[in-house]
């Protein structure tokens, strides 16, 4: 293995990040889960996954549409979790608002989820495999509690509408801001 001051100084940055004592305790996925996400990745198998459109697809959605955006990212499905995130403890009330607006879908709103959660190959081209491990590892929780909520028949929204960023992008969200007819929920 070859040593260099580079690695040596990301991996003082990785684990000044983390609380070593809680990373001991941390659960680790089990053969059956390895097994699960390796099929799930493959190109191989038959997997059911949602339709999510791309950012830019999602956007002309909205506009298209008139509709309000319910944001599902990762804060959102822990919560329905049970579990608390950063800013917000877990409320078995909103839980299960959340559940049900997933799970039912309402004239007037779409739903977007994280690409991520289905697609984690999407995210190995752009980003660090850091980012790339954290992702395939929560993708396969909020699947599991996803599954089922998600209607497989239907097409979700892009969370990333929230993050674009390109310049195309941007001016399609200004679009939709001027609009005044959309309202985006997020956590």
């Amino acid at each position: 293995m070859k040593f260099s001051i580079l690695t040596f100084i990301n991996n003082l940055r990785y684990l000044g990040r983390y609380n070593l004592k809680e990373m001991k305790n941390k659960r680790i996925l089990d053969d059956n889960e390895i097994i699960d996400e390796a099929v799930f990745e493959s190109q191989s198998y038959k997997v059911k996954k949602p339709v999510i459109l791309n950012v830019e697809k999602s956007i002309e959605s909205l506009l298209k549409s008139g509709n309000s955006l319910a944001r599902y990212g990762d804060g959102e499905v822990v919560i329905m979790m049970g579990q608390n995130i950063a800013f917000q403890k877990h409320d078995k009330k909103l839980a299960d608002r959340l559940k049900e607006i997933v799970k039912n879908a309402q004239e007037g709103l779409s739903v977007g989820l994280a690409q991520f959660f289905y697609y984690t190959q999407n995210i190995a081209d752009i980003a660090s495999p850091l980012i790339v491990r954290y992702h395939r590892y929560e993708a396969l929780r909020y699947r599991h509690i996803l599954k089922d909520y998600v209607d497989f028949n239907s097409t979700y929204l892009d969370t990333g509408v929230s993050s674009a960023k390109d310049s195309k992008s941007v001016e399609k969200l200004r679009l939709l801001w001027e609009s005044n007819t959309n309202t985006t929920h997020t956590g």
